[in-house]
């Protein structure tokens, strides 16, 4: 099963602007949707700050999708995510 790491961050969109919560809230938000979108997604929390949330994300060989719904779900909380090198 692919495993990275990701860091999310409060977006520029209207949506994020918005929000009552904390950027790191939201970001747990979306991964709870992301995670219940398929079979053996999951994510570990590695830094949780008011700021930022790190988590390492998994999903299955076959998930096709984890990108794409990940991206939905990141759109949908008001927050964007980035690649980190582990």
């Amino acid at each position: 099963m692919p495993t990275a790491r990701y860091k999310f961050v409060r977006d520029n969109s209207m949506k994020g602007f918005l929000s009552g919560n904390r950027p790191s809230t939201d970001a747990l938000g979306a991964l709870s949707i992301w995670t219940s979108g398929a079979p053996g997604r999951s994510h570990a929390v590695q830094i949780d700050e008011d700021d930022n949330l790190v988590v390492d994300l998994t999903w299955g060989e076959i998930d096709h999708s984890a990108g794409a719904d990940l991206e939905d779900s990141c759109r949908r909380f008001g927050v964007d995510r980035s690649h980190v090198q582990q």
